[in-house]
């Protein structure tokens, strides 16, 4: 509730002295905001505030100085403005930012604010104020001493000096770790291989290394703590320690990534038909390789102070640019996807393209797929948002039979049923023929036309037969019907000459 009125202050504190008495010891007021006791840590920062009133006629150019009388060491003075006009009846809030670096020593700190006003009109006319504010400073990392991890060094000389309770520490967290990696991994192993999941299995023997490292260099910084370093210098250290833990991390991540999530979805995908998967697990591997390092970089530069604001910025118009660069590309990327997750056909599907021609399907990947032209054995290509937008008959769907026919035209005068029932003959004869209940041979009369009547008999045959089918279809049908002596029809015009009929062929 109290850091909710802070903003509101200033404002009440103008309104306040603008209904004072015009009568003023001095012709600017420095108002104060808020409390002027604090207390903050390493990298941490602190706002004073001062409202300056101007309650004189005559306009004041007010200069901030803001200086330490005591214990300014490692903190940085930021005021928000150093030099500040007022004209009668004006009213500015002036802040004093007070920030701790990262390697600062526990102190407490004086600050001292000096307000030199000056009348614009007469220089000769002006006045100095003072305000003043404090705050505990706590630091990062400050030890020193003697003390074994918790518990204080009474052990007899030279064990109970610096560099011997350094290397007994040492010494103690090398312990830990040996246990950690000797004795607990291994029970907590054998455990795991109770389990029927082998997860656990792989899990334990990806962190057992990177576990033992990050003990020990902890342990090897926590110690050197004991020798009472510089700050700046175990700043650093530190720094290096957090950069060591986000490689060891980035390097987990990627081991579990690839032999855990990677290795259980390739093992996935071999078991689905679905052609996707078989395709996508690659590109995450890939996709992973590139991430993992990326944010691990990112990381690292962050904790030396590096702001990444601007190459994010950067690389979102560097990715603009290569987006629309490579539209037409990623417009195959997503088709490929959708044929992927659609399913229009999968591999060795055969299907029919709206220009004709009958092909097998051989390979769907992200940007083209590419079909087997079945007639002149040559392989095609087409980009997957073209295929994508096109009409594509899938011959294998619902199954992979086809239906087709073979036609004849017979004379006029000819027994139809007598043709009827020979055509059904020829089709039940041929051992390729399918004769399964709903896929049975048929025939129609398909058109009475100008030189002979159109019969046509259907029937349905493996994709892998269809071909040779028909040929022999149309083989046995002339054969069938030449020694039942049916006469197989020609063209034929009537002509009539002067009123008298003849007929040509």
């Amino acid at each position: 509730m109290r850091r909710a009125l802070v903003p509101v202050l200033p404002v009440l504190i103008v309104l306040a002295v603008t209904m004072l008495p015009a009568a003023s010891a001095d012709p600017v007021n420095v108002m104060e905001v808020g409390a002027y006791e604090g207390s903050i840590g390493a990298s941490e920062s602190i706002t004073f505030q001062w409202v300056l009133y101007n309650n004189d006629s005559f306009p004041y150019l007010v200069t901030v100085i803001p200086i330490f009388a005591e214990g300014g060491d490692g903190i940085a003075v930021t005021p928000s403005e150093s030099f500040i006009s007022l004209d009668p009846g004006e009213h500015r809030t002036v802040e004093v930012k007070l920030s701790a670096s990262q390697g600062v020593s526990t102190h407490h700190a004086d600050l001292r604010v000096t307000f030199n006003m000056t009348r614009m009109d007469d220089p000769s006319q002006y006045m100095v104020v003072e305000r003043s504010a404090s705050m505990d400073v706590t630091a990062l990392f400050e030890r020193g001493g003697t003390k074994i991890f918790v518990w204080d060094n009474n052990l007899p000389a030279p064990l109970n000096t610096a560099w011997g309770t350094f290397i007994i520490e040492l010494l103690g967290w090398i312990m830990v770790a040996s246990l950690v990696h000797l004795v607990l991994f291994p029970l907590v192993g054998r455990i795991v291989k109770r389990t029927r999941i082998k997860v656990d299995d792989q899990l334990l023997r990806i962190l057992r290394t990177p576990v033992l490292v990050v003990v020990v260099s902890f342990g090897l910084l926590d110690s050197l703590d004991i020798l009472g370093i510089p700050a700046d210098v175990y700043v650093s250290l530190w720094q290096l320690y957090e950069i060591v833990v986000i490689m060891v991390v980035a390097w987990t991540s990627y081991r579990i990534f690839n032999d855990i999530i990677i290795d259980f979805a390739g093992k996935w995908a071999a078991k689905t038909e679905s052609g996707i998967d078989d395709v996508l697990v690659p590109l995450l591997h890939k996709a992973g390789l590139l991430i993992i390092p990326i944010f691990a970089a990112g990381a690292a530069l962050s904790v030396v102070g590096i702001d990444l604001t601007l190459a994010v910025a950067s690389l979102g118009v560097v990715g603009l640019v290569v987006g629309l660069a490579a539209q037409h590309s990623l417009g195959n990327l997503f088709s490929g996807i959708l044929l992927m997750l659609d399913r229009p056909f999968k591999v060795g599907d055969v299907v029919r393209l709206d220009t004709g021609e009958i092909c097998r399907v051989v390979k769907i990947g992200l940007r083209s797929t590419q079909l087997h032209n079945t007639f002149d054995h040559d392989i095609i290509i087409l980009p997957n948002d073209m295929l994508a937008n096109r009409k594509v008959e899938n011959w294998s769907r619902p199954d992979n039979r086809h239906s087709q026919g073979t036609e004849v035209r017979v004379a006029y005068g000819t027994d139809l049923e007598k043709v009827h029932k020979l055509l059904l003959q020829v089709a039940h004869e041929h051992p390729d023929v399918i004769k399964e209940p709903g896929q049975m041979p048929y025939v129609r009369t398909a058109k009475l036309g100008e030189s002979g009547v159109d019969f046509k008999v259907w029937y349905w045959v493996e994709l892998k037969n269809m071909w040779r089918v028909a040929s022999d279809m149309r083989t046995a049908v002339d054969k069938k019907l030449r020694e039942e002596g049916i006469e197989i029809a020609l063209p034929q015009r009537v002509i009539t000459f002067n009123g008298s009929p003849s007929e040509e062929q």
